[in-house]
């Protein structure tokens, strides 16, 4: 009760205010980290043949590279590390937590091959090296959750 009291009391906080920014700018940074997949990809820093972990790692160190410590989200831990990354819901164990993984979408007329993240969200597979990536940035994601919030 304590903290629905403090969220009532101040006119300044906005709860769902802040809801609401941090999740478009966990949008912005999940597509930012896609982007630099391809980005990486077509410069030739990576290859195709790396690890899912070392494009991971390399791409999350390149997009903290512009941070400091006095930006938004540095004590996220989110994928384990100071990243930089703003946290879900489901991360600070608001919204249940799903364990990141491939499946075939067949609600549709022809089948789907799609990514769940660790909040649920899903993602259309691009059905070539991208998906293990991305699979393995959610794996991080999930693996950086505390054992306690996770309850789906």
């Amino acid at each position: 009760m304590l903290k629905l009291m403090l969220l009532n009391s101040n006119k300044n906080i906005d709860f769902m205010m802040s809801i609401r920014y941090v999740d478009r700018e966990y949008t912005r940074y999940k597509n930012k980290f896609i982007q630099k997949i391809t980005d990486f990809a077509v410069k030739g820093i990576l290859q195709v043949t790396d690890s899912p972990e070392t494009w991971v790692t390399t791409i999350l160190t390149n997009l903290k590279l512009s941070k400091n410590n006095s930006f938004p989200f540095r004590s996220s831990l989110m994928a384990g590390d100071i990243y930089f990354i703003p946290p879900t819901p489901a991360f600070l164990g608001m919204m249940p937590v799903y364990t990141p993984e491939f499946f075939v979408d067949d609600t549709y007329i022809n089948p789907v091959n799609m990514i769940r993240g660790h909040d649920g969200s899903l993602y259309i597979a691009f059905n070539d090296f991208r998906d293990d990536i991305i699979l393995q940035f959610e794996t991080n994601i999930y693996n950086s959750i505390k054992k306690d919030a996770k309850y789906s």
